[in-house]
């Protein structure tokens, strides 16, 4: 794999992982005074959280092809949950 390629990867990856934790925390802060659609489906993206961190830590651990791969999914798990704090935060 080119390493210009797989940096990159990891440079994006890197990056939404950042986006997504941000605006994560912001909205863990205000979870509290949401109802409790709000909070079930909070629990719901955690589940996602938790799946896009550990994708994220095989990714950087994979080497070859395999990296490209993971990181095209993680790429759409990060869009997935951003859409979904985004969808959370318009509903407090």
């Amino acid at each position: 794999m080119n390493s210009d390629l797989k940096k990159n990867l990891h440079e994006n990856i890197e990056r939404i992982s950042a986006d997504l934790k941000r605006d994560r925390d912001e909205l863990n802060l205000q979870r509290h005074l949401a109802g409790a659609e709000v909070r079930e489906e909070w629990h719901e993206v955690e589940k996602m959280w938790d799946h896009f961190k550990s994708s994220s830590k095989r990714m950087r651990q994979a080497a070859g092809e395999s990296s490209v791969d993971v990181g095209s999914a993680l790429t759409i798990l990060g869009e997935e949950l951003k859409e979904a704090y985004k969808k959370i935060k318009n509903s407090m």
